[in-house]
């Protein structure tokens, strides 16, 4: 039995096989009657048998660094990037931000996770007109058994915006690393923040996200940008 704080990690990746538009796959083979699958994305690494996850995999940040790495034989994790970061965790009966022994995180990559749930999102045609843009926030509880719960909308732009933004990040995965503090899973407030943004004719990416101040405002904040070009403006 896998003991792992570390679920149905299957799931996770007949989800992402299904659901996320990306080529995740360097061509399948034969290996006896197995079928074996390197994976390589922008934020993961690791080997695919009969679509199932094992030996070590590797998670990377959007930089390309190491962030951590799991042995999905054993179910134990091989590396962990060490983090001196305040997360919000919930210790006896009030919310404090406190360093851990281990940060919670998504129990995969952080890119499939946040392009899993920019497939589902748009910059509505009203809002376009409207000229609305800003960031929602969509706040979250990661409990000790890794999943999260308790979505709710904690900064707002309009209606159709924050329903959209809800309903794409309570669908997504939901299989994380809960916090470990003082040596025992803890409850954790996780954050993801979608920038919706509309571009001034010839602005590109990287100046939209400059201007939108696209920064973390707490530990463990996952965030996108979704941009609108200027042919999109509705009149």
């Amino acid at each position: 039995m896998r003991s792992v704080i570390f679920y149905p990690n299957e799931t996770l990746i007949d989800f992402i096989l299904a659901h996320c538009s990306f080529p995740v796959g360097a061509g399948a083979k034969k290996v006896g009657h197995k079928k074996v699958e390197s994976i390589k994305t922008e934020g993961a690494r690791g080997t695919l048998t009969d679509d199932v996850p094992t030996g070590v995999w590797q998670y990377f940040d959007p930089a390309g660094k190491l962030e951590w790495s799991m042995d999905y034989d054993s179910s134990r994790i091989v590396f962990m990037r060490p983090d001196t970061a305040r997360y919000r965790l919930r210790v006896g009966s009030e919310w404090r931000a406190v360093r851990t022994n281990r940060a919670p995180r998504f129990l995969g990559s952080n890119a499939v996770l946040l392009q899993c749930i920019s497939t589902s999102l748009r910059h509505p045609d009203q809002a376009l007109r409207d000229q609305k843009q800003g960031t929602v926030i969509i706040g979250f509880i990661v409990g000790p058994q890794g999943l999260a719960t308790d979505f709710a909308v904690e900064q707002s732009i309009e209606l159709e915006l924050d329903k959209q933004t809800l309903q794409a990040v309570e669908a997504a995965p939901n299989h994380w690393l809960p916090a470990i503090y003082q040596g025992q899973p803890a409850f954790s407030h996780l954050r993801i923040l979608v920038h919706y943004a509309i571009a001034t004719r010839g602005e590109g990416s990287a100046a939209v996200a400059q201007r939108m101040s696209i920064i973390p405002h707490q530990a463990g904040d996952l965030q996108m940008l979704i941009m609108a070009p200027t042919s999109s403006r509705q009149h």
